[in-house]
C-alpha cells in the first residue's frame, strides 16, 4: 500500500514566501550581481520543491520511506513500537501530525524516525497489523 505525504498548508505557504523573497530580490539588486541572485533563487527552487513530494510505501517485508532524494527501508520486524504523535522533530515529515517509529537495537535518535501520510490514522492501523512485536 501507498500513502502520499502530507505536507502542513503553513509549511507550503512559508517555503512559497521564501522563494518570493529570492525572485523579488532580482529587481532590485544591480545588473552586474542579478546573475548570483538568479542562481541562488533557482538553487532554492530545486532543493524546496521536491521536499514538498514523498510517499510511504508498505512493501512485502519492510516500509519504505521516500521524500526527494532520502529514501530509507523499516523492516516490519525492527519496528518496537509504534506510536501517534504531534511534534516538529525530524526531516522526513512536513506536517505536526506524525507517526512515530522506534527501532530494535538502534538508540533514541538513529532509532527513532517520523513519518507524516496524509492518511495517518489508516497508515497507523496497516502498519501495526504488519508488525509482529
Amino acid at each position: 500500500m501507498k500513502y502520499q505525504a502530507k505536507v502542513d498548508i503553513w509549511i507550503r505557504v512559508l517555503l512559497y514566501v521564501i522563494l518570493s523573497m529570492f525572485f523579488a530580490l532580482i529587481f532590485f539588486v544591480p545588473n552586474e550581481e542579478r546573475y548570483v541572485i538568479v542562481i541562488v533563487t533557482l538553487s532554492l527552487a530545486i532543493i524546496i520543491f521536491p521536499l514538498l513530494y514523498g510517499y510511504y510505501e508498505m512493501r512485502g517485508e519492510y516500509l519504505y520511506i521516500r521524500k526527494s532524494i532520502f529514501t530509507k527501508k523499516i523492516p516490519y520486524d525492527k519496528i518496537k513500537s509504534l506510536k501517534l504523535c504531534k511534534n516538529f522533530k525530524s526531516r522526513y515529515p512536513m506536517t505536526l501530525e506524525r507517526i512515530e517509529i522506534n527501532e530494535h537495537d538502534k538508540g533514541s535518535i538513529r532509532g527513532t524516525t517520523y513519518i507524516g501520510p496524509k492518511n495517518r490514522d489508516d497508515m497507523f492501523c496497516e502498519l501495526k497489523k504488519r508488525c509482529h512485536n
